[in-house]
């Protein structure tokens, strides 16, 4: 995350330039098999066994996941036990926020 702070202004930047690749055109897809990050914010592609491959699609679920974070102040498919987790994340199973987190 990157926050800028002036007098006037205050942007908060999220950014992410771990695996970062440059696309020459938006309709370009190329199939990338780098597995980093941390496990509770990886997409299903990822998790497969085999050469699946993804593209630039995966974004938007590591913003779905920032942001869930950012609203809960927590992860999504929290779980001590990592087999399980991924479980929840091939199953969708996310946790539900906590009640009274906006009161």
């Amino acid at each position: 995350m990157m926050v800028a702070l002036d007098d006037e202004e205050q942007i908060i930047k999220l950014i992410d330039f771990n695996v970062a690749r440059v696309f020459k055109d938006r309709g370009e897809i190329m199939k990338l098999f780098t597995k980093t990050g941390h496990l509770s914010f990886r997409p299903p592609e990822l998790l497969t066994d085999g050469p699946v491959g993804y593209s630039y699609h995966i974004d938007c679920w590591h913003i779905g996941c920032s942001l869930y974070f950012m609203l809960s102040g927590q992860e999504p498919f929290a779980d001590p036990n990592q087999a399980k987790m991924q479980e929840k994340i091939l199953n969708l199973d996310y946790s539900p926020m906590k009640d009274g987190i906006w009161d």
